[in-house]
């Protein structure tokens, strides 16, 4: 059995006699009580900074229900990711870094292929762009069936994906979402998307710090998929905007649109 390492961030604390409190931020932290003995020694040893070594006695009988626990609560940092084959578009600094990032993590950087002939071997493809990527900028990953991910800066503002496949809303769904709730958007994001660069502006920190956060932001979703594939399914209809103004986040979930004609049978 693979035993799961804590993220690093995860400490595991006591909280009483049988009782541990794994993660002690409120919205990623679980509590499990009813332990015995060696399900204590055995979550401990799962700290990453732990130097404990198991041993087959120190394995409790429901290790998989605990490990299991922890997974879905997000606490876990698998070291077994798979290397990805992956195309980043775009001519900016988001893109530039991005390459850069994910070359240093272990995945294998496609350049950018022939729009009507995609790379066989591409696994994915990360989509940069200022203010938003146009739908027609996905036309040939959609056909191709190769799952892609929209990132793009908007003054304040980070937005990433939602994931693309096949079976979840693709990027003309959203464009006809927004147009739905604003009639101008096409017009708006014809006059941003392609640039090479952004305004800064004092109120909302330096454009370093802005793309530092955005690879960082996305890296993190290519190391989860790359640790578990499923990622693709849970996350296919959902993007996450982070404010940089307020430093909040903000996710919104998107549906296949009932005029798309990608998804028109």
């Amino acid at each position: 059995m693979n035993h799961p390492r804590l993220a690093p961030t995860v400490r595991v604390l006591d909280r009483g006699p049988g009782c541990l409190h794994i993660g002690h931020s409120p919205s990623h932290g679980i509590v499990i009580d009813g332990l015995d003995p060696t399900e204590i020694h055995y979550l401990r040893a799962l700290e990453t900074d732990s130097n404990t070594t198991l041993t087959q006695r120190d394995i409790p009988t429901r290790a998989p229900q605990l490990n299991q626990l922890l997974t879905d609560a997000n606490l876990t940092h698998s070291t077994n990711t798979t290397p990805l084959n992956i195309c980043v578009t775009g001519h900016n600094d988001l893109a530039t870094g991005l390459r850069t990032t994910l070359h240093n993590n272990g995945h294998h950087l496609i350049s950018e292929p022939h729009p009507e002939r995609p790379h066989p071997h591409i696994d994915l493809a990360i989509l940069t762009d200022i203010g938003g990527v146009p739908y027609i900028d996905a036309h040939h990953w959609n056909k191709a069936n190769i799952p892609h991910l929209p990132v793009t800066l908007d003054g304040c503002t980070i937005t990433i994906g939602p994931w693309i496949t096949p079976e979840g809303p693709c990027l003309h769904c959203i464009d006809l979402t927004r147009s739905d709730e604003d009639p101008a958007w096409p017009h708006l994001l014809a006059q941003t998307s392609g640039r090479h660069t952004w305004d800064t502006t004092d109120h909302c920190g330096n454009q370093t710090a802005r793309t530092a956060l955005a690879i960082w932001l996305t890296t993190t979703a290519i190391q989860r998929l790359a640790t578990d594939p499923t990622t693709l399914t849970r996350e296919n209809h959902t993007s996450l905007t982070w404010n940089l103004l307020d430093a909040s986040a903000s996710h919104t979930t998107w549906n296949i649109h009932p005029h798309c004609p990608t998804h028109t049978p």
